[in-house]
């Protein structure tokens, strides 16, 4: 039987999709998207309708969608695949977070779960993932400050060398060099105190670079 979408079988609403429940399942109906991917517009010749304050309330809206998956939700919901292709922009620039492919549901009575089998996307996979095939909300946080970075610089998540965003962007991070990291497409066009705000999840993760530049988590 299909999940009803009346409103009172509405069970969440996020930046994410609204979520109905039926008698065994559950429904992610989302708004149409006509501007398609946030990576298709950030990457792609159109990237100048992408303004500050929309970069800024995309990037909040996606937060308050994992907010909801992490925390609101009946049974925490880990995504695993966070990044600017799975994100769709409504007609008012609203994003949607989409493909739940490779969605893990975290047991109640579990911080976290392993997986012996890699699946996501490189550039956006947490360290920990990566090496020890752990999943927890971390996962998609990680992947959430790759995505910020990139909504921040204009850059994909891995450069043509195959090379990390986190490896430029953090001498500027730490050197709190906030004009050399914006997307220089967006001129003077944005809020220093809002950048520094969204660089705050960058802050909070503390890396070591192997010798091979590769990424590792400390905190």
């Amino acid at each position: 039987m299909q999940p009803t979408i009346l409103a009172e079988n509405l069970i969440g609403r996020g930046g994410y999709a609204d979520v109905f429940k039926g008698q065994k399942e559950f429904c992610l109906v989302f708004q149409l998207s006509p501007l398609g991917s946030l990576a298709s517009i950030l990457h792609g010749p159109n990237r100048h309708i992408l303004t500050w304050n929309r970069r800024y309330n995309i990037a909040l809206g996606i937060a308050r969608g994992l907010l909801y998956l992490h925390d609101h939700c009946h049974r925490r919901i880990i995504h695993r695949d966070i990044k600017s292709d799975n994100i769709l922009l409504t007609k008012n620039f609203e994003p949607q977070i989409c493909d739940f492919g490779l969605a893990k549901w975290l047991p109640p009575d579990a911080d976290q779960q392993h997986v012996t089998k890699f699946e996501g996307t490189f550039g956006y996979s947490a360290p920990e993932y990566l090496t020890h095939g752990i999943v927890d909300e971390k996962t998609d946080v990680y992947a959430f400050g790759i995505l910020l970075l990139e909504i921040l610089t204009g850059r994909k998540a891995l450069d043509y060398l195959q090379q990390s965003i986190l490896i430029w962007a953090k001498p500027l991070i730490d050197a709190h060099n906030v004009k050399e990291l914006v997307d220089p497409s967006l001129g003077e066009d944005y809020d220093i105190e809002q950048t520094m705000e969204l660089l705050k999840p960058e802050e909070d993760i503390i890396f070591e670079f192997e010798n091979d530049g590769t990424p590792r988590r400390v905190t």
